[in-house]
């Protein structure tokens, strides 16, 4: 468990937070709401103000959703289907 002056949670504005390791990318798990934050929002890098991070997260999310519904599809409807995109 760690604080960091400078690191605020966009879900729900905690302050502590556990680092993660991660080939991908660096992340750091909030431990307020548990969600999986990317340091550079979490951290708000690059000058990034918390409006900022707030609308790059929810970006993020909105894809992450998108993704998963578009992997439910897949299951559901043919994958000629799928790619005619006629479900």
């Amino acid at each position: 468990m760690a604080k960091a002056k400078n690191f605020k949670c966009p879900e729900c504005r905690g302050k502590l937070f556990e680092e993660k390791n991660s080939n991908e990318e660096a992340i750091s798990t909030c431990l307020k709401c548990k969600n999986d934050i990317p340091n550079y929002i979490g951290f708000r890098m690059d000058y990034m103000t918390f409006d900022d991070a707030l609308e790059e997260w929810w970006s993020l999310k909105r894809e992450k959703e998108e993704e998963e519904i578009e992997e439910v599809v897949k299951t559901y409807v043919s994958e000629d289907e799928y790619r005619k995109k006629d479900y």
